[in-house]
C-alpha cells in the first residue's frame, strides 16, 4: 500500500485517519498526490484500461438529497480543468467520469468523454440502481 498525499482546498474539511482511511466532510474535495504538491503531474494516475480502482464507502448518514462521491477527472496545472479553477464544478470540456455519486438509497455512475474541447453534458453511459 502506498502512502498517498491529500491536496485540499482550505474550505474543504478532510480527515486523514491512517494509510487508509480517510473522512470526507460535507462539500468538500480532495486530490491523491503522489507527493506534497498541489501540481497536477504529482497527482495519482490509475492505469485505468484493462485495470480497476476499488473503495469502501460507509453510506449511513448520507440521506436522500445528498450524494457522496468519487470523480474521476482529467485535470491540467492551469486553465481549464486545473484543480485550482474547478471550485467543485466540472467545466464544459473536462473528461471525467463519475466513478459514484450515492446514499443510502442508490448509486449512480456516469461517463463523460470529450473529443477535443466537445464534452457531452449528459453522460453516454449511465448505470444507477435506487431502492
Amino acid at each position: 500500500m502506498t502512502d498517498w498525499f491529500l491536496s485540499f482546498d482550505d474550505w474543504s474539511s478532510v480527515e486523514k485517519h491512517d494509510a487508509t482511511n480517510v473522512e470526507i466532510y460535507r462539500n468538500s474535495k480532495l486530490f491523491l498526490r503522489k507527493k506534497e504538491s498541489t501540481r497536477t503531474r504529482d497527482s495519482v494516475r490509475p492505469k485505468l484500461p484493462g485495470g480497476s480502482i476499488e473503495y469502501d464507502v460507509n453510506l449511513a448518514n448520507q440521506d436522500s438529497g445528498c450524494v457522496a462521491g468519487v470523480y474521476l477527472v482529467q485535470t491540467r496545472d492551469r486553465g481549464d480543468c486545473s484543480n485550482t479553477d474547478m471550485n467543485g464544478e466540472r467545466p464544459g470540456f473536462c473528461r471525467s467520469i463519475d466513478a459514484m455519486q450515492a446514499n443510502k438509497y442508490g448509486f449512480e455512475t456516469k461517463a463523460f468523454p470529450c473529443k477535443g474541447r466537445e464534452c457531452k453534458e449528459e453522460s453516454e453511459c449511465h448505470i444507477s440502481m435506487h431502492i
